[in-house]
């Protein structure tokens, strides 16, 4: 089954980036990531990162809504798996004088998650004893 996103009951603002001029002609000349890539009346746009990483987390964690009753919960579902296994995003730059790819992880803050109440998916749901249970699941492959 495809994962699919609801975002109409968030602020346009938050899940919508404007893309430069620079960045539209990449985006056009390259043809990448062509489904969070859109045009309207002549100007591009993309998801916010941080919008495309929770539409896949909620699928992750179990909880495929972000309400104003569960946003908490969202969080320290999507914590604990960010502790355990790194950040949801990512972003790599390569270092000048040694071309060393270096990637730095920023986590999913109780604010991002709270400014995207109202995202829907049509994600699995996992009670919290599942929800655990797939946590640690890797860690029992190693028998510790």
């Amino acid at each position: 089954m495809a994962l699919k996103y609801e975002l109409n009951k968030i602020k346009e603002s938050i899940w919508k980036i404007k893309l430069s001029s620079e960045e539209a002609s990449h985006i056009t000349k390259h043809k990448k990531f062509i489904e969070v890539f859109w045009t309207e009346k002549e100007s591009y746009y993309r998801l916010n990162p941080t919008t495309n990483a929770l539409i896949f987390a909620l699928n992750n964690i179990g909880i495929p809504q972000i309400t104003p009753d569960n946003y908490l919960r969202v969080y320290v579902r999507i914590s604990l798996i960010e502790k355990l296994h790194g950040a949801f995003l990512k972003e790599s730059t390569i270092d000048s004088e040694t071309r060393i790819t270096i990637n730095t992880d920023f986590f999913i803050s109780k604010e991002n998650i709270k400014n995207h109440i109202g995202l829907e998916t049509n994600g699995r749901v996992l009670e919290s004893a599942q929800f655990l249970k797939f946590l640690i699941s890797p860690l029992k492959k190693l028998e510790l």
